[in-house]
């Protein structure tokens, strides 16, 4: 494989995975936010609705005594004596649930459905995000590679020439820059000039 193809492939596949890397931290962290959120909204209800419970005997319109479509999971562990709550998909809702006087179980629900389409909203922006970096990635590569093979295109003529028996060709010249490729085509054309000083010295003995 090429240079010119093998850097810029390499550099594609690193970003593509420093991004997707990226993109599921960001999507774990947003979606552990967004879940928590749901359920202290519904514990926050909750609360609000045992107190009034608690202080008038009647129970708020967004909260229900023994809701019929309450969870299972959710109806035993307030059974249980335990404060809980639990989120849902498909319908997106969090559930709260607590006991209460009378053997009963208050529950509240409310809908995340919301903070579900921002999230969806987020990985389809983090996804064009990762593709848009790897495209940017990719073109400065290609730029940058490309530039490189030509010196070291170059480089190679004027090597091939001095092989050839011409050792007035400077590979520096060809090459320029003041980089590592420059030190490389610097060092050959000092064997070049040593070569060629050689058979004069050889004429003086």
């Amino acid at each position: 494989m090429k240079l010119a193809v093998k850097i810029p492939l390499t550099l594609a596949l690193v970003t593509v995975a420093l991004g997707v890397a990226l993109a599921l931290y960001i999507h774990v962290s947003m979606s552990a936010f967004t879940d928590q959120a749901a359920r202290d909204e519904a514990l926050a209800q909750l609360r609000v609705a045992t107190k009034a419970l608690s202080s008038t005997g009647t129970v708020p319109d967004f909260a229900v005594l023994d809701d019929p479509g309450m969870p299972s999971d959710l109806r035993a562990a307030a059974a249980a004596g335990q404060r809980a709550s639990l989120l849902l998909q498909a319908p997106d809702v969090a559930w709260a649930a607590e006991p209460v006087t009378g053997g009963k179980v208050l529950a509240v629900r409310v809908s995340w459905a919301d903070s579900r389409e921002t999230l969806a909203a987020l990985d389809r922006q983090l996804a064009v995000g990762v593709a848009v970096l790897v495209g940017v990635t990719g073109l400065l590569a290609v730029g940058v590679t490309r530039g490189l093979a030509r010196r070291l295109g170059a480089a190679e003529r004027s090597a091939r020439e001095i092989a050839d028996g011409d050792l007035s060709v400077r590979v520096s010249e060809a090459v320029g820059g003041r980089d590592e490729v420059t030190q490389l085509a610097r060092t050959v054309d000092a064997l070049a000039e040593s070569m060629q000083e050689r058979p004069a010295e050889e004429d003086r003995d």
